[in-house]
């Protein structure tokens, strides 16, 4: 093996004897090879680094500009990897020997910037998938948030609703699979507890129907026995002996009254259920008390009414025949209550 300089290039020059059998050897065979730029070239497009070739401390070929020698120069006496600035790039440089003492040195320098830009490549994407993380664990979150909190927005807009108008038929409807479990158990419970209260509002609401029935049936015996005790008194003056025309009317008139007056009891029982409707019309107080009194004939031993009438009073707008009937009502219940009290000892009842 040996070296040469041709021409400014480094050649490597290795012979090997050419033999049969030993010891007869027909010749020698020689191989070289120039250690030159273009070689370089060949190594860096293999290695991705910057390679020179140097010799008894001068550089032979080399990838850089030539102007960067001097620097080259620098590493071939160091005996590990250097650090050496190069042309404005901070290069970590490693010289090896190519052979035994004499040989050719290989410089092989990697750039520094090309490496962290691998790591700021790296750190970058290390960010990039740590935003995505982070983006994704947002997202997770706000979708698992959702399955809890719009359940209890629909269930809390549904407490508003019956709160503000009372209606009990309204139901909660969390069917969806991704619903959170508990918020379909609180609806499920929510739309019970109103079935049971509905359930125990028509239940009171029939008691108080029952209820009023009775009392509405008192009412009713009350409101027709008198109209059958002016039908009655009617029906004794027909059938008594000698009576006038004018009276025979009178008691026809009476009984006709109070016929019309008896369907008008049944048409409010009938329409117990329905809104009151009032027939208003301009009305003679005078004359409605008066008819009042005579609708509510006293028994024996009833004290008399006695009228203080103002013929000035102007006519009302009301509906006679119910507040007739009032007024009817309101003497009944005070000669009921005039007869369960003792005698005055004056001997009669005002």
């Amino acid at each position: 093996m040996g070296y040469d300089i041709d021409e400014g290039r480094l050649l490597e020059v290795v012979t090997v004897p050419v033999a049969l059998a030993p010891p007869e050897v027909l010749g020698t065979l020689s191989l070289g090879f120039a250690l030159d730029d273009t070689l370089a070239a060949q190594f860096k497009s293999l290695t991705g680094s910057e390679v020179a070739f140097a010799h008894d401390g001068r550089i032979h070929a080399s990838t850089l500009p030539r102007a960067e020698d001097a620097g080259l120069r620098a590493v071939l006496t160091a005996p590990e990897t250097s650090v050496v600035t190069l042309g404005g790039t901070e290069y970590a440089a490693l010289a090896r020997p190519l052979g035994p003492a004499g040989a050719p040195t290989a410089v092989i320098l990697r750039s520094r910037a090309e490496g962290l830009r691998f790591l700021d490549t790296l750190r970058t994407a290390l960010l990039v998938a740590a935003l995505a993380g982070v983006a994704i664990a947002v997202l997770l979150s706000y979708a698992v948030a959702r399955t809890v909190t719009r359940p209890l927005a629909a269930i809390t807009a549904a407490m508003r609703e019956i709160a503000a108008t009372g209606d009990l038929t309204r139901k909660i409807s969390l069917g969806r699979a991704w619903d959170d479990e508990d918020a379909r158990l609180l609806a499920r419970t929510f739309n019970i507890l109103t079935d049971s209260i509905t359930g125990f509002q028509d239940k009171a609401a029939l008691r108080d129907r029952l209820s009023a029935l009775g009392r509405l049936s008192t009412v009713i015996a009350h409101e027709v026995r008198n109209p059958l005790m002016i039908i009655k008194a009617s029906l004794r003056t027909l059938g008594g002996a000698g009576l006038a025309a004018g009276e025979l009317r009178e008691a026809a008139a009476d009984i006709d009254h109070e016929v019309a007056r008896l369907d008008r009891i049944v048409g409010d029982v009938l329409d117990f259920a329905r809104p009151l409707r009032l027939e208003c019309a301009p009305t003679d107080l005078n004359a409605l008390c008066t008819e009042a009194a005579a609708a509510a004939p006293p028994a024996e031993g009833d004290p008399l009414v006695v009228f203080h009438l103002d013929p000035s009073l102007p006519s009302v707008l009301t509906d006679a025949e119910r507040l007739r009937t009032v007024l009817v009502n309101v003497l009944n219940n005070a000669r009921e209550s005039v007869r369960a009290r003792p005698a005055p000892s004056n001997g009669g009842w005002r």
